[in-house]
């Protein structure tokens, strides 16, 4: 068989395969909770519905929302979309990737994806074409995902082969670039981590609502199942919320850290998670500031860190105000700015998403406001950034002056012994010649003064032979 014959096949095995298991995945689902509800609520034929429910939760997982009687859904389940993405790397990786192998499997994905429009008796929101094209974008998402890696492509471009740029741009930029994938994933941990707190909290209104609606027991557990599909939406709706954004429910409530408002909201079990607001002002200041926290310290260690930046080892030739020093804190500053932006980026793109429709007139719109979410969230991880910069800069100068004051000292104490060593011959030179005068001096004063009588008797009895 010829290589590209097997591209061929290996792409088409991977898009068909992949959903398959997708499909038959979330038909297993729907048609026990459709048996369940029917068995528990005494209604007929609800199984019947579930190859209609299966392929309208399928298309609104890739983007293309339904319309169903009253029913305006487009709110997308973001958790079933991570799902799709990671089933089809996971099946394009074990089939082997290619371009053919890329072109046929989406050519397939998209016919079956029409045959599955043809026959959904459910109106889907926009045209048939654009319903299409987002499934595409899906599929490519994963497919590319799991062949650029290995391509001489993602080689090529790879940071480590801009020839063009210098050292230490290439590592301001992809530290940057890490330093801003490693806050949106703080951001969403946070998010998540105040989901978890809001069900346990809240846990005893959902129980209560059950009843409200007529739910026995199986039911409400499917149901509650089911509306974990949303668990990456309300998880963004969490980070806005504590962030100071907030979210809405249509016009039927709002929820956000100074107050809660609602009036005549859906009985929707799982609307009883919702939270109230805090009244606690430092509590409240504390949430807000959960942002620059996770800013400051994502980007603290690689200021510091001697494999990346180091802004402790400045004025490491004795000098502090040098092109090395403004090196080491100029690109940590490029660095931040570029983590900054990939913020800016992302957080928009993932609240625009998160947000959708779950009818008419009132529930038009629930979610965020995504440019005042985006400003709640930005500014204070800007702020952050700002802050950890500035708290590096400024250690980074004790530490130098601790340094230089301890070097100063040093010095001093080298130069005083020094000092003490040559100052000892001098005091033994000036002892000895003191020492020398004073007996030059001794021997002088011990010869007597020669009188008259003396030389008299010198002359009778001389003591020398010269006086002979």
């Amino acid at each position: 068989m010829s290589p590209h014959l097997r591209n061929l096949r290996r792409g088409l095995g991977a898009s068909a395969l992949s959903l398959a298991l997708y499909t038959i995945a979330l038909m297993c689902f729907n048609a026990l909770m459709l048996l369940i509800i029917s068995m528990e609520e005494g209604g007929q034929g609800l199984t019947d519905y579930t190859m209609e429910i299966t392929k309208s939760v399928i298309l609104l997982s890739e983007g293309t929302g339904v319309d169903f009687q009253t029913i305006h859904l487009t709110l997308i389940p973001l958790g079933l979309s991570l799902l799709l993405i990671i089933l089809v790397r996971a099946v394009s990786s074990r089939f082997g990737c290619s371009l053919i192998g890329y072109c046929s499997g989406a050519v397939l994905w998209a016919a079956l994806h029409l045959w599955m429009l043809s026959t959904l008796s459910v109106t889907v929101v926009g045209t048939s074409t654009a319903a299409v094209l987002r499934s595409l974008l899906v599929f490519s998402i994963g497919y590319l995902l799991a062949w650029l890696p290995d391509t001489e492509l993602a080689d090529r471009t790879g940071l480590r082969n801009w020839t063009f740029v210098s050292p230490e741009w290439r590592r301001a930029i992809g530290t940057g670039l890490f330093v801003g994938a490693l806050m949106v994933l703080g951001l969403l941990l946070v998010g998540l981590l105040v989901t978890v707190v809001w069900c346990v909290v809240n846990a005893g209104t959902v129980n209560d609502m059950f009843p409200l609606v007529g739910m026995d027991t199986g039911s409400a557990v499917m149901t509650t199942i089911a509306c974990l599909i949303w668990l990456p939406n309300c998880a963004l709706w969490a980070l806005s919320w504590v962030c100071g954004g907030g979210f809405a429910v249509g016009g039927t409530a709002t929820f956000s850290l100074w107050a809660d408002q609602s009036q005549a909201m859906p009985p929707v079990p799982v609307f009883g998670i919702f939270p109230e607001a805090v009244q606690d002002g430092p509590i409240r200041v504390t949430l807000m500031l959960l942002p620059c926290l996770i800013a400051m310290i994502a980007s603290i260690w690689p200021m510091m860190s001697p494999g990346r930046f180091d802004m402790l080892g400045i004025g490491s030739g004795g000098r502090l105000l040098s092109w090395d020093t403004v090196r080491r804190f100029g690109f940590p500053a490029v660095s931040l700015c570029i983590s900054c932006i990939v913020i800016s980026l992302v957080v928009p793109v993932m609240f625009l998403l998160s947000n959708g429709s779950l009818g008419r007139e009132r529930l038009a719109h629930v979610g965020v406001a995504v440019a005042s979410s985006t400003q709640a969230v930005v500014r204070p991880s800007a702020i952050g950034f700002l802050a950890a910069w500035l708290l590096t800069a400024v250690i980074s100068c004790l530490r130098f002056a601790v340094l230089q004051l301890r070097r100063n000292g040093k010095d001093d104490g080298v130069t005083d012994r020094d000092g003490a060593a040559d100052a000892r011959p001098r005091r033994m030179a000036s002892g000895e010649s003191s020492r020398r005068e004073s007996q030059e001096s001794g021997g002088a004063s011990t010869v007597k003064p020669r009188t008259s009588r003396s030389i008299a008797s010198e002359s009778h009895h001389p003591t020398t032979k010269e006086d002979r």
